[in-house]
């Protein structure tokens, strides 16, 4: 068996995340998340994670994933996020050795609704469909029948990583970054 974080976007997507990426939800208010300028749509800005033993306060970069996939994948982008409060959810990069980023670092992932803990046995994995394989293979590796038999995309981590060394990227080098 191995565990998966499931992960809701919109009404109809599913989204299945390792759950050693350490998931954590919280609930963040949209005056706490601080807008970057010259950023992609799908950055939100940065959150002020708690304070740290060392007495600092963490930045967190927060995602709408939503956003970030249909810009990835080439689909229409979606709606716009309603309301003041936002579910996060904050994932973790454990990896060693240069895979994915080669230091621990933390990504807040907004979405729908979570699903939570969700064990699969290799069995219930199945490869991706062929008439999916252009758009998604990029971003995941297999889908399960989960919540009632709705099909689950199990999310890549090191492509999603990559996709948030990017935006990081971009940050970085926009020349107009600061006006």
């Amino acid at each position: 068996m191995k565990d998966y974080f499931g992960l809701r976007l919109g009404k109809h997507v599913l989204l299945l995340v390792p759950w050693e990426c350490s998931p954590e939800v919280m609930v963040v208010s949209r005056r706490e998340i601080y807008p970057i300028p010259g950023m992609a749509d799908a950055c939100l800005g940065v959150y002020s994670q708690r304070v740290g033993a060392n007495g600092h306060s963490p930045l967190l970069w927060v995602v709408d994933l939503a956003d970030l996939l249909s810009d990835l994948m080439g689909f229409q982008p979606p709606l716009p996020l309603e309301g003041e409060e936002l579910t996060v959810v904050v994932i973790t990069d454990h990896a060693k050795d240069g895979e994915m980023l080669p230091k621990q670092q933390s990504i807040g992932l907004v979405v729908s609704a979570v699903v939570g803990k969700v064990s699969l046995s290799p069995e219930e994995v199945e490869p991706l469909p062929a008439k999916a394989k252009p758009v998604l293979a990029p971003y995941c590796t297999g889908v399960a029948r989960i919540d009632g038999g709705k099909i689950g995309a199990i999310v890549n981590l090191p492509a999603l990583w990559s996709a948030a060394a990017m935006i990081e990227r971009n940050r970085v080098s926009s020349p107009n970054l600061w006006g």
